[in-house]
């Protein structure tokens, strides 16, 4: 195999790959993808690129981090098995809702497309009938308490939508999940807040340009499901989620996967639950005794905010042992050291996991970025290698996918990390 000029291993390729669909934004418009925005994701054509290349003879593939469902439904709609894991009870949600959908036989999916055009036409009735959901203004009380994420009128319309969504589930249960799935992919928009990487508040000039009104937004997105419904094919495989929390998949039962593909989360800082805290929130999974914090301990540590007392004391190996000590140098924040040793702590036991899940030559892809603090540079998919090759895996080598940039418009890359596990082991 050749070896590029960064010194990674350049695989033969069979077909090519645009960058774009290495990120959510390749896959716009097909079925299923547009249900729910999800910058971290990766495209369909992605799931079908590493599949051909790595483990075309595949059956049964593994997705520790599932995000939206990508993966599970891009094996689906071609036959294929998936056991996955995600941590982030919201984005389960929209996994379930697109498995539930692709499942039902084309006839339902046609009916279901005429209940979600009707829901879509009749909802501002709906919401103005509708009492506003007391118990979720008391779980926005407790876990945002001083914050203003909505003018007054759309606040009103998301509590609105709640009873109506609660009362819908008593008729249609798969209907009341869409609406769910709709309010949550229009909720960030809606607000004062804004999705840049992490999420943060509008500026004045981004207000100045207006803040889409929630309920005309939703009813068009209910829509864009109905068209769904309509136009995708029935998926036959089935997808099975394993465990929220994949660093536990050391606990289920063996399943001999044939192959991982997956994109874990990246070492840069992103706190990915405070950035779907309003998604969690209007589902419910944010209540009065439930905060983000009990969410963020389970995580990957990828986030200043995600390292907890007992992170970030265990060196997986040499090489993170040197990364940490150069970080604690130099750094402007002594809990970045901790995040990245607590990272490779978790990443360790996800790799253990998948080694003990899958069958011998199975081919593990991991999708994976690098990542620099302080003027430190932090190669995540080196030291994920070297991880893999210290449980017995073999380190088939490394494509560079694309081109990023860090904070400091620094060059960073995108990287698809290829382990196998040895058919001797």
């Amino acid at each position: 195999m050749a070896v590029n000029h960064r010194g990674e291993t350049a695989f033969p390729q069979k077909t090519d790959l645009a960058s774009r669909h290495t990120t959510h934004r390749g896959g716009k418009g097909e079925p299923f993808h547009d249900w729910y925005p999800y910058l971290e994701g990766f495209s369909p054509e992605f799931v079908k690129h590493v599949l051909a290349e790595y483990m075309p003879a595949a059956r049964l593939i593994i997705d520790p981090f599932a995000g939206t469902g990508t993966t599970p439904v891009v094996l689906s709609s071609l036959g294929l098995d998936c056991g996955y894991c995600e941590v982030n009870p919201a984005m389960q949600l929209v996994v379930e809702a697109k498995m539930s959908v692709g499942k039902l036989p084309a006839f339902d999916r046609a009916v279901l497309a005429k209940q979600l055009v009707a829901l879509s036409e009749d909802l501002p009735k709906r919401v103005a009938e509708a009492a506003p959901d007391g118990q979720l203004e008391k779980s926005y009380k407790a876990n945002f308490d001083g914050s203003i994420f909505f003018s007054p009128v759309a606040y009103r319309g998301l509590l609105g939508l709640r009873t109506v969504v609660d009362t819908l589930a008593a008729e249609n249960g798969l209907l009341a999940h869409l609406l769910t799935i709709s309010v949550m992919s229009k909720i960030v928009i809606c607000s004062n807040l804004k999705r840049s990487g992490d999420v943060r508040y509008k500026t004045q000039k981004e207000l100045a340009k207006g803040v889409p009104d929630i309920l005309p937004e939703v009813a068009k997105h209910l829509l864009v499901i109905a068209n769904d419904c309509r136009t995708s094919l029935e998926l036959k495989g089935n997808a099975t989620l394993l465990t929220a929390n994949a660093k536990q998949l050391n606990l289920v039962k063996l399943i001999l996967a044939d192959g991982v593909i997956t994109s874990p989360p990246y070492l840069n800082g992103t706190n990915y639950f405070r950035n779907t805290k309003l998604e969690l929130w209007f589902a419910r999974f944010l209540t009065t005794d439930i905060g983000l914090r009990a969410y963020r301990d389970q995580a990957i540590t990828s986030g200043i905010n995600d390292v907890a007392a007992a992170q970030g004391r265990v060196h997986v190996n040499e090489l993170v042992r040197s990364l940490v000590a150069e970080l604690s140098a130099d750094t402007y924040d002594q809990r970045i050291p901790r995040m990245v040793a607590g990272y490779f702590e978790d990443m360790n036991l996800v790799l253990q996991g998948l080694a003990k899940n899958c069958r011998p030559g199975a081919s593990i892809c991991i999708d994976i970025g690098d990542s620099r603090y302080a003027g430190v540079h932090v190669p995540t998919h080196d030291i994920l290698a070297h991880i893999g090759e210290s449980l017995g895996l073999e380190h088939l080598g490394t494509t560079h996918l694309r081109t990023r940039l860090s904070k400091d418009k620094s060059p960073l890359s995108q990287s698809l990390v290829v382990l196998r596990k040895p058919l001797k082991c």
